[in-house]
């Protein structure tokens, strides 16, 4: 098959979703297809190829996309965000690219999607959105309302992304969502959720045109046997905001500090909404995901104490791979992860004691550690790449 992904972030970026699909176009390409990549520049410089694209079995091209030329703040260099419906230059981009090659399948995730639907339908290829967020029904993505899980959209959405965006950006990419979503709904073929929360938040359940395949990790980084970590602390690893629940987590180690009872925090993470922590944390700017796996792997649990409802977070399942215990939310598509006293425990969200109780249970108490890590290796397996990608080559198969 000749795939062609789109996806809205993509290495050196650092993230969840960038990971899921550079290891999507990697693994498509080991198995026989033909497959091309276009993301977004990363820097108004930077068009394609860039330095990183060498010696990848797959082609990657990096288009400009209107906010990050004309330096709109839905974006920035580092992070250049699609916009909520079709981007002219991206659009133009692309249509140049389909115009000149064939291509049996369109990919996209997230609102890169938008500046393709036209397209898709023009040169009658097939398209397949993966939602890794709410962002089909929820202008900031994260389907949060004043610190609260959203019950879904209404005329609240004009002010939450007021609030997020700004008083003028906000309402307007909004609206402009709203209408798009329509759009998407009656232009994509076949709709992928990453978890059961995600398909029912984003509305595409009762359709008979979703599939709920989750996020996965690569095979070879499982580790088969148990080793003893190298660093006596516990890890965080994602963006320092609030929605992750890092506030929390300072509270809950705070109050164990409070008790008597030091355990060394760890945070690797860009800065968000939260730009100074306490002396006590260790704190690490984002790395590449070999070296977030070695970080893993030296600690002793990974923490996950997210607000919002987490989709289905590529760390977690790194934890897994590399035989750690996890302690997170019982929200989102987490649920779907961790057996709670199985392979981690689940704690309510914004529970400081239920975090702080969670984490030194695990902490001291090593054969409790060791067991939590060892049936990881079970419960990681349906999501690896070579139980995911087949699943996905299968949604691709029944459309051509």
């Amino acid at each position: 098959m000749k795939i062609l992904l789109l996806a809205q972030f993509f290495p050196p970026i650092s993230g969840g979703e960038e990971r899921h699909v550079f290891n999507l176009a990697k693994y498509l390409s080991e198995s026989g297809n033909n497959v091309t990549v276009a993301t977004t520049a990363y820097d108004r410089i930077d068009e394609d190829p860039g330095p990183f694209d060498d010696n990848l079995p797959f082609r990657v091209f990096r288009f400009k996309n209107l906010p990050t030329s004309f330096n709109i703040s839905l974006s920035d260099r580092t992070r250049p965000h699609a916009l909520p419906i079709s981007d002219p230059l991206i659009k133009r981009r692309l249509k140049q690219l389909l115009t000149t090659e064939h291509f049996d399948i369109i990919h996209g995730h997230n609102w890169f999607i938008n500046s393709a639907l036209n397209l898709g339908k023009r040169f009658k290829i097939p398209i397949v959105e993966t939602m890794h967020d709410y962002s089909h029904v929820c202008a900031t993505k994260r389907l949060i309302n004043n610190g609260d899980l959203c019950s879904g959209p209404g005329l609240k959405c004009l002010k939450c992304s007021q609030r997020h965006f700004g008083s003028l950006s906000g309402p307007l990419i909004t609206t402009l969502n709203a209408g798009q979503r329509h759009v998407r709904e009656n232009t994509v073929s076949h709709f992928i959720a990453v978890s059961k929360f995600v398909a029912e938040r984003n509305g595409i359940d009762s359709t008979d045109k979703y599939s709920v395949i989750p996020n996965f990790i690569p095979d070879d980084i499982i580790k088969t046997k148990w080793t003893q970590p190298k660093t006596n602390g516990i890890l965080f690893v994602g963006d320092v905001a609030k929605d992750k629940g890092v506030q929390t987590l300072i509270e809950a180690m705070r109050l164990l500090r409070e008790d008597d009872t030091f355990i060394p925090l760890t945070i690797i993470g860009r800065s968000v909404d939260i730009s100074d922590l306490p002396d006590f944390v260790n704190r690490i700017q984002p790395l590449p995901s070999k070296d977030i796996l070695r970080e893993i792997s030296n600690h002793v649990l990974l923490v996950a104490p997210s607000i919002y409802p987490d989709p289905c977070p590529t760390v977690i399942l790194e934890a897994m791979s590399q035989q750690r215990p996890v302690v997170a939310t019982h929200t989102g598509g987490i649920v779907d992860m961790i057996d709670s006293y199985k392979n981690g425990i689940l704690v309510e969200p914004r529970s400081i004691n239920q975090l702080a109780f969670a984490i030194k249970e695990i902490f001291f108490n090593p054969s409790l550690a060791r067991s939590m890590g060892e049936s990881s290796l079970e419960k990681i397996q349906p999501f690896t790449a070579s139980n995911v990608v087949a699943r996905i080559e299968d949604v691709y198969r029944s459309l051509i």
